[in-house]
């Protein structure tokens, strides 16, 4: 009896620790998966932290790039250096590509559809310089910035038009 007894607890034993072993490994294996996803999780929060500041400092330089390359913004702003009508359009147009090549690293942080709208701004913007030039045939730099002013008043402007998607895109995203 007791070799029965003996070997019933044997049995028992020989079944059970490989139950007790597989159970203690998949909780140890368990825990150490939670605690990965768990600073997984928090890694991405902090990234999240620290991207968010960098791309909303990215849609405001951007914001301003659109509002300095505005037709209207550089016939007030930029003065000629003469009184040379081809001498301005070119000062104007210099601006523009200066602005947007100052801020071309700011792609990286908008998203492909904006940044299209920035260049699709910039082309515009240049356009409707050159377009106002042709239709008044402008002699004089005042002649020059009333031309702009006043097509800007009959056409869309495309730095406006980027602008708002600019600011509709960054309301949803914070």
């Amino acid at each position: 009896m007791e070799n029965t007894t003996l070997s019933m607890v044997f049995d028992l034993v020989k079944y059970m620790l490989p139950v007790i072993l597989m159970g203690v490994f998949m909780w140890y294996a368990f825990k150490k998966y939670t605690e990965a996803v768990k600073n997984k999780g928090s890694e991405a929060d902090e990234s999240q932290k620290v991207s968010m500041p960098v791309r909303f400092q990215a849609y405001e330089r951007i914001a301003l790039l659109l509002e300095r390359i505005s037709p209207v913004s550089l016939v007030c702003r930029v003065q000629p250096y003469n009184d040379v009508v081809e001498d301005y359009v070119r000062l104007l147009i210099d601006h523009i590509e200066q602005e947007y090549e100052y801020n071309l690293s700011q792609q990286v942080y908008l998203s492909d559809a904006a940044w299209q709208m920035v260049k699709a701004a910039r082309i515009g913007s240049v356009y409707i310089i050159e377009e106002a030039i042709k239709q008044t045939s402008a002699s004089t730099v005042t002649d020059v910035k009333e031309a702009v002013l006043s097509y800007c008043k009959t056409h869309p402007i495309p730095s406006e038009e980027a602008l708002s998607y600019i600011k509709k895109e960054i309301r949803a995203i914070f």
